[in-house]
């Protein structure tokens, strides 16, 4: 397996872990929610997740290929990351590390070794992921409410629907549950659709929902992700091997 597949797999976890940190079981009146409500309880959710580790099984296909893996990774709100892929049998086939201002890097199919000095393009250099280092941070440990400007489209019973807007060009969609949990995000740049992320299967650790499945869709190229945790802990110690 060659180092693109720490794209595939970083690609899967920023986009699944973006929105999925809940925290607390309570359901709410959503007919008579407002937006302050829905920031608030997103924003709390962000502030207590300190970090976050996980074991997770993935596929990945194009019109072409598809690839099947499984990894783990663990990561905290400030200067930690490290993700390690496993092989079809169990073998470690590629590690990035990256702690404060230094990053490590080993694909050991391609006998590739990188020791350098973090830059938060250190992810795009390592992966190909067009994506700094703290925005990769901020996306798996919750979505920010503060990042775009939420109004409320619809809401019912068993649901609501939020706008979420970047800037001009850039909006998302996004749908909830009765616990305000972050079921599918639809991604927009003008009218065109970027990307559907959907998550389900939600678990509770320390009182925090997760969800244990995601499935991402890209549409240009046309691209399938889904994930399974397997495991998932919060704000505990990470299981790394030295």
């Amino acid at each position: 397996m060659r180092l693109k597949c720490l794209y595939i797999v970083l690609s899967a976890v920023i986009l699944s872990s973006c929105v999925s940190t809940k925290t607390a079981h309570k359901s709410y009146d959503l007919i008579n929610i407002d937006i302050e409500t829905v920031s608030d309880k997103l924003s709390n959710d962000r502030k207590y997740l300190r970090s976050l580790s996980g074991r997770f099984d993935f596929s990945y296909s194009t019109a072409s290929e598809r690839k099947q893996s499984s990894a783990y990774i663990f990561m905290t709100a400030q200067d930690t990351l490290y993700l390690e892929i496993k092989g079809v049998v169990g073998e470690t086939e590629a590690v990035l590390f990256i702690d404060r201002d230094s990053l490590k890097a080993d694909n050991y199919m391609d006998n590739l070794k990188i020791r350098d000095k973090f830059s938060e393009g250190s992810l795009k250099r390592i992966t190909g992921i067009n994506m700094s280092v703290s925005d990769l941070r901020n996306t798996i440990l919750g979505f920010d409410p503060a990042s775009a400007e939420m109004s409320i489209k619809e809401s019912g019973g068993t649901g609501l629907k939020a706008r979420a807007v970047h800037d001009s060009l850039r909006y998302d969609i996004v749908l909830m549950d009765k616990e305000l949990n972050i079921t599918e995000i639809t991604e927009f740049r003008e009218r065109d659709i970027i990307s559907r992320r959907q998550y389900d299967y939600f678990t509770s650790e320390k009182g925090v929902m997760f969800p244990r499945r995601i499935r991402i869709n890209r549409y240009n190229p046309p691209e399938k992700l889904t994930i399974f945790f397997t495991n998932v802990k919060i704000n505990s110690y990470p299981e790394i091997s030295e």
